[in-house]
């Protein structure tokens, strides 16, 4: 048996290397690599409503841009992890508060804010 083996080893191995490139080409073909993973450029999904890796880079950098004009200069790699991470949690709140005004049926009138605006200003105003 290990004679046979032995003998018929070259063509052993030129099915394996044949049976791994051809795995390799059908896989990269179809996708392989990416097919069952995330979607490109979705950064997760909150009840099935994808966000955009660009949409969350956005605002972090217009946060980090704010912030930088504020301290008028260089933010440290700890404010700019802080940064990012309450982006991220803003963003998640205030999608599943949109969420649930829409599940809610909550309907806010221009009439109805210009009101609040101009009977309960905001602090910065007054």
């Amino acid at each position: 048996m290990m004679q046979t083996m032995r003998q018929n080893m070259k063509v052993i191995l030129w099915i394996l290397v044949l049976a791994f490139i051809a795995t390799i080409v059908f896989s990269w073909g179809m996708g392989g690599f990416k097919g069952g993973g995330p979607q490109q450029g979705i950064v997760a999904k909150v009840n099935g409503v994808d966000i955009p890796i660009d949409k969350l880079e956005n605002l972090i950098q217009q946060r980090y841009t704010y912030e930088q004009n504020q301290q008028e200069g260089n933010l440290d790699e700890y404010r700019v992890k802080q940064i990012r991470s309450e982006v991220w949690d803003e963003l998640i709140r205030d999608m599943l508060i949109e969420q649930e005004v829409k599940k809610l049926g909550i309907h806010v009138s221009d009439k109805e804010i210009a009101y609040l605006v101009q009977n309960n200003p905001p602090d910065f105003i007054r």
